[in-house]
């Protein structure tokens, strides 16, 4: 059985920086790359939802005894697999699990304009993946 309380958590964490991010989003690309605070703060906010989407999917695969996946990417396949998320949606989350990896571990440069088109294009996956999950658990 999952552990709602650790759900909630985490997808309040995803909900106050994706509030915060939602205001990145009315800037232009000049705004963005103006301002030297907007820029790392984006990253900051996305890594931080995307490990929360990956800690909620690992809680949920372990308890649900889907596997035991060795990377982000496997854990992207077996929630879309058990159709926690639209497995149309799948390519999307496992570009958020590169994107953390490249964060974190500085693989490569991610420029500003890169990020600028995360927060304009993607961060709506974030709200269909809370509400998968609330249907599911809650």
């Amino acid at each position: 059985m999952v552990d709602k309380k650790k759900l909630r958590h985490k997808i309040q964490v995803i909900r106050k920086h994706k509030e915060r991010i939602e205001k990145l989003e009315e800037l232009t690309l000049a705004e963005f790359k103006n301002d030297d605070l907007y820029e790392p703060a984006a990253v900051r906010m996305l890594q931080v939802m995307v490990e929360s989407v990956l800690d909620i999917c690992s809680h949920i695969i372990a308890r649900e005894g889907w596997g035991t996946p060795k990377t982000f990417e496997e854990i992207i396949q077996i929630v879309a697999e058990n159709e926690l998320i639209d497995p149309q949606k799948k390519e999307d989350f496992q570009n958020m699990a590169r994107f953390r990896n490249r964060v974190v571990h500085l693989y490569d440069p991610i420029s500003p304009e890169e990020i600028f088109k995360i927060i304009q294009d993607k961060t709506s996956a974030f709200d269909f993946f809370i509400s998968q999950v609330v249907k599911k658990y809650f």
